[in-house]
């Protein structure tokens, strides 16, 4: 949202993945998805799916 109007419509891994609106709308995305990419980029992470809490974070580490 911003200024009271939705900015973007849809799942959460689709909407916090477009940074452009994200920095637009003066948002940022979840920690957990900040960390999540970190160790993703640095392959501590295994899989594809994005996890929705710190437990499925936790399953995803090798």
């Amino acid at each position: 949202m911003k200024n009271g109007k939705v900015v973007a419509k849809g799942e959460p891994t689709v909407v916090f993945a477009n940074a452009k609106e994200l920095d637009w709308s003066d948002l940022r995305k979840p920690m957990l998805l900040e960390i999540y990419e970190i160790l993703k980029e640095k392959e501590i992470v295994n899989g594809s799916n994005i996890p929705k809490n710190i437990e499925e974070l936790k399953k995803c580490i090798k």
